[in-house]
């Protein structure tokens, strides 16, 4: 009988609250003094890291890191896959595990006194459905686009309906597509195709009015390539709502003639919930990175 290899981790510890700190290596300077939300790219680095949890007592990755300002100073939670909380890493072991996907989205949500940046692995089935018709339906040779489109819509449960072209650029002023945001937390299934529960455009209790959600430009950092696009809300209702949800709605117009209809591309319940005050404002931020290896 042939024994088992042994197996050795390194393992490290993060400290937080720390302005200098290494993580395999890789020393990170940036400012984390309790007065200032943490920076992007250092959420992403400890987001995207391997730890084991004192709590499951196995290996988990990191999921979101939820900021509060409260009278100046930044409260942190920081957020495991297995949905274990911790308020700071210290004494969180690293595990010595290199992997970097290839395809990478990121949630951010910010209010004044809040910040939530989260990992997305949110792309629901509508976007499968999509590429199965565009790989296997007839096709418009003057065109070269897919006649026949059949995807679940966001306001016709189990219907199809043939659409192409889409997109998600839209002004102010409307809910129907975009990056959209609702109350639900049911988790994704193979049959989500929307938001459990949309908060809909307008100033009248439980709506948000909704900004036009713009895209930046296409930036380039050694092998990785991302862009973001971001939507403001405004609370105009007369009391607080909680957003517990947020999503990609694209819209898709019929190839030979004026009719739309919209369909979910992505769907994330955010890892902590966020409640804006009437007269506030929260912005949603979705990044769509790819590495090319």
């Amino acid at each position: 009988m042939v024994g088992m290899p042994s197996v050795f981790v390194e393992v490290e510890t993060v400290h937080i609250e720390e302005k200098e700190y290494t993580v395999k290596g890789y020393t990170l300077t940036k400012d984390l003094s309790d007065k200032k939300f943490t920076n992007e790219e250092i959420a992403h680095f400890l987001i995207d890291r391997f730890y084991i949890c004192p709590t499951c007592n196995k290996i988990q990755r990191g999921w979101a890191l939820y900021e509060e300002k409260v009278n100046g100073i930044i409260l942190r939670k920081f957020f495991l896959k297995c949905k274990h909380v911790f308020t700071t890493l210290t004494g969180l072991e690293v595990v010595d595990i290199e992997y970097k996907e290839m395809f990478v989205m990121w949630v951010r949500v910010e209010t004044v006194n809040v910040q939530l940046i989260q990992r997305s692995d949110s792309i629901l089935g509508t976007f499968i459905q999509y590429l199965q018709q565009a790989g296997s339906g007839s096709f418009n040779t003057a065109n070269f686009y897919p006649i026949f489109m059949p995807i679940y819509v966001t306001g016709l449960s189990g219907s199809v309906v043939g659409f192409v072209a889409w997109g998600f650029n839209i002004g102010s002023g409307s809910s129907t597509y975009g990056i959209v945001i609702g109350t639900g937390n049911a988790p994704n299934t193979t049959n989500t195709y929307a938001l459990e529960s949309q908060i809909a455009n307008g100033t009248g209790s439980g709506q948000m009015q909704y900004g036009a959600t713009t895209t930046g430009n296409v930036t380039t950092s050694g092998n990785t390539i991302s862009v973001t696009s971001s939507r403001p809300f405004s609370n105009g209702s007369g009391a607080s709502i909680t957003i517990a949800e947020v999503g990609v709605y694209m819209q898709a117009s019929a190839l030979y003639s004026n009719a739309v209809l919209q369909w979910a591309f992505a769907r994330d319940v955010l890892a902590s919930p966020i409640t804006v005050p009437n007269g506030g404002i929260a912005t949603v931020y979705y990044t769509f990175q790819l590495t090319i290896s």
